[in-house]
């Protein structure tokens, strides 16, 4: 099983976030260590490359961003709620800053 880095602050965003959002994103995050790709999930080349997303819509919409080390980790960028069609600037600042913090 792969690790989880959580970076920055993004294991208090997922704990911000409902419980039945927290439980699916979780799954994903398993679902990743153990090398399988989630469920809804796409690429997000405007964070940076090898960047995905995964999608949760429950009572809204959520996103998880991250990025997979190969076998080294998963690296778990930053959590939101996404209120309007597009990304929010604000989310793709945080988790291209979070990025850079990666070794």
């Amino acid at each position: 099983m792969i690790p989880v880095v959580w970076v920055g602050r993004s294991r208090e965003e997922v704990r911000q976030l409902p419980p039945r959002v927290r439980h699916r994103l979780g799954y994903e995050v398993f679902k990743l260590q153990m090398g399988e790709t989630p469920g809804d999930s796409r690429a997000m080349p405007s964070v940076g490359p090898g960047v995905w997303e995964v999608r949760v819509h429950e009572r809204g919409a959520y996103r998880l961003l991250y990025i997979v080390d190969g076998s080294t980790a998963v690296y778990v960028l930053h959590a939101f709620e996404k209120k309007s069609r597009a990304t929010p600037r604000r989310s793709i600042h945080v988790a291209r800053a979070r990025l850079r913090e990666i070794p």
